[in-house]
């Protein structure tokens, strides 16, 4: 399934560390959203267009959001929301549960002159570690220039 997340609004449920890293993702494609997380620390550094909230879910959290990313260990909140969002229309991912998830990022190398994603089946440390080493090739020069085909 190809997505587009441009300018999609999010929401993040769960602990803010284990979601810190999907949230940058999301903003290096201008994405904006929320993350819930009751126990998130107060020195909490987000992008711009990102805010957190310290309280608990509650239903209407869902409404008018695109992308819903969870990191909860209570599986009947689990439910609930991926209930609540799929009857939205919202689509939800799991970063360490991908086959209850609707969609996973890809993992990320990006710099001034290069932008991959990579996702390898929706293994997270396969996909990880293939960027890695596309990243170490590209840091010792051993990236070819590619030249797109011409038009006809």
């Amino acid at each position: 399934m190809e997505l587009n997340i441009l300018d999609k609004k999010c929401l993040l449920i769960g602990r803010y560390d284990d979601l810190k890293g999907v949230v940058f993702f999301l903003d290096s494609f201008q994405c904006s959203g929320t993350v819930i997380d009751d126990q998130a620390p107060w020195n909490s550094k987000l992008p711009e267009g990102f805010s957190i909230e310290r309280r608990k879910f509650h239903p209407d959290d869902i409404l008018g959001r695109s992308l819903i990313f969870l990191a909860l260990e209570d599986k009947a909140l689990v439910k609930q929301i991926i209930d609540l969002a799929r009857s939205s229309g919202a689509l939800v991912s799991i970063p360490n549960h991908p086959e209850q998830s609707d969609f996973q990022l890809p993992v990320l190398f990006k710099n001034d002159e290069l932008h991959v994603t990579v996702n390898y089946y929706g293994n997270k440390q396969k996909s990880a570690n293939l960027r890695d080493h596309i990243r170490e090739l590209y840091e010792n020069g051993k990236v070819v220039e590619f030249e797109p085909p011409a038009e006809h």
